[in-house]
């Protein structure tokens, strides 16, 4: 098969693996705007233009592909079909089925019903009119791409966690992590109410928090803990991939606490009413890379993730504190030999989202269609 692949600029890094291990089952090509983003010698990539880039708009819906570069890149490689990492609302999938005279696929990340506005209705109208086939993420997904009235072929196709990153070690482990953006949305103020009461049940292990945090969530959280005389919360802040996989690995548990958000504590819908998207978790790669470094996870049950962390795993209801609570004691409370069966558990089940898995789930549907 000969594919031809658009990936939106914003966060493109994070795609290197999957386009690493694609090319190793498929011919690929792909459509970014700075090549050098995408690493590896088997990687083909061809450069595109925008009139906006999402790199600075910071949504990587708000990046308008140049139709002159997609029909002379589609006509160059000749595809059998091509496909884009984005939403059927997306602009980007619009000059490739213009151009298109082959399969055109997507995936979809949304779990949650909601009206765009124009000119993203129309965008998203005609590509679930006119799409080959979409790959949900989770089963919620598939159940929203329904409900929006897709009538086409689909596959649940999970992301996927580099292998040569996110593996077992056998570190001490003697703390709990958050990792997230460090916004109302992502549960941290609930995680926080929660180690309060769980001090006074003589839970002493400490909680480090990892991830983007402003001046003014800063302020408050560093309030709270002298409020609540929390020690041992350490604001550590973003870290690099590497780096956070290192605290992954002296962890005993990750926490992800994320519940649903009505768009206000987010991007432009902090300032702009109208800008407002609604937002359950998607996936959440935090989830399988932390099994996949042997640490359990205890987890809400936003959005997606029910599907992501599996049967075994410690969850509980999103916004409910007490549940939050009494899963953390829970989980600290297991025996050394559960703990044990609890991480080779986790290991054996994120095997599916590794990114060769993922590369087979959307081979095996792209051969149906070639």
């Amino acid at each position: 098969m000969n594919i031809l692949m658009m990936v939106p600029n914003l966060y493109v890094s994070r795609w290197a693996p999957f386009a690493t291990e694609m090319a190793k089952h498929v011919n690929v090509t792909f459509l970014v705007n700075d090549p050098r983003e995408l690493c590896g010698p088997a990687v083909k990539k061809i450069p595109f233009k925008t009139i906006f880039d999402s790199r600075n708009t910071k949504h990587n819906a708000i990046e308008f592909p140049r139709a002159a570069d997609i029909q002379r890149v589609v006509g160059t490689v000749g595809p059998d079909l091509i496909h884009a990492i984005c939403e059927p609302s997306y602009p980007h999938n619009q000059p490739l089925l213009d151009a298109a005279r082959v399969p055109v696929t997507c995936r979809l990340a949304q779990n949650i019903y909601q009206k765009w506005p124009f000119p993203f209705s129309n965008f998203e109208k005609r590509a679930l009119d006119q799409l080959s086939h979409v790959f949900p993420v989770s089963q919620i997904s598939e159940n929203l791409l329904r409900e929006k009235g897709y009538q086409g072929p689909s596959s649940i196709v999970g992301n996927g966690f580099d292998t040569a990153v996110c593996r077992p070690n056998a570190k001490k482990r003697d703390k709990l992590v958050f990792v997230g953006s460090v916004i109302e949305r992502k549960g941290i103020y609930d995680l926080l109410e929660a180690m309060t009461r769980l001090r006074r049940r003589g839970i002493t292990e400490p909680l480090y928090i990892l991830g983007d945090v402003d001046k003014k969530n800063r302020q408050r959280i560093e309030g709270l803990c002298k409020k609540n005389k929390l020690r041992d919360i350490v604001l550590v802040g973003r870290q690099t991939h590497e780096d956070m996989v290192e605290y992954m690995w002296t962890a005993k548990y990750v926490i992800i606490p994320s519940k649903v958000s009505d768009g206000s504590d987010w991007s432009y819908g902090k300032y702009i009413k109208a800008a407002r998207v609604q937002w359950s978790e998607q996936f959440c790669m935090v989830v399988v890379e932390a099994m996949a470094c042997g640490t359990p996870v205890i987890s809400s049950d936003s959005g997606a993730l029910p599907d992501v962390i599996g049967p075994n795993s410690f969850k509980f209801r999103a916004n409910d504190v007490d549940d939050l609570e009494s899963k953390i004691y829970e989980a600290l409370s297991l025996e050394s030999t559960q703990y044990v069966e609890l991480v080779e558990w986790g290991l054996d089940w994120v095997d599916q989202f590794s990114w060769r898995s993922v590369c087979l789930g959307f081979t095996r549907a792209w051969s149906e269609l070639v």
